[in-house]
């Protein structure tokens, strides 16, 4: 799982920039490409101050594979997505530095676990459970 992650942050975050309304390519090549998270739905067309900005593994114009979703308000999921939603290991990241880690189910937290900024256990579900 770490040389997951490793990947994702070497290649793509790079490619995550934020500024004014971009129309973007729905692909960098076959299968990776950048999106837009807004009014509900994936779009290859986004405002940066204001969407939620994917890079990763596209199908059908959705997220799927790896791939980084970054929101200006600091929120940021880094992880494995199927169908659009998170799904499989995955960290979602707070502006707090709060962070869930762990595995995702068809976009839910299914076993993870909450830790705040100082690594300290606050919260776990378990089988999509909060326990």
């Amino acid at each position: 799982m770490k040389i997951i992650f490793l990947f994702l942050f070497i290649f793509l975050l790079p490619l995550i920039t934020f500024g004014q309304v971009e129309e973007t390519k729905p692909v960098l090549d076959k299968n990776n490409g950048i999106l837009f998270w807004h009014d509900n739905e994936w779009s290859t067309s986004g405002d940066k101050k204001t969407h939620g900005k994917y890079v990763g593994e596209i199908k059908n114009r959705q997220p799927n594979g790896l791939g980084i979703l970054v929101h200006p308000t600091g929120f940021k999921y880094v992880g494995e997505w199927k169908a659009g939603n998170y799904h499989g290991q995955g960290l979602e990241y707070f502006f707090d530095a709060s962070k869930y880690i762990g595995e995702f189910m068809d976009g839910g937290r299914w076993n993870v676990i909450l830790y705040d900024k100082d690594g300290n256990i606050l919260l776990r579900y378990v089988n999509g459970e909060l326990q």
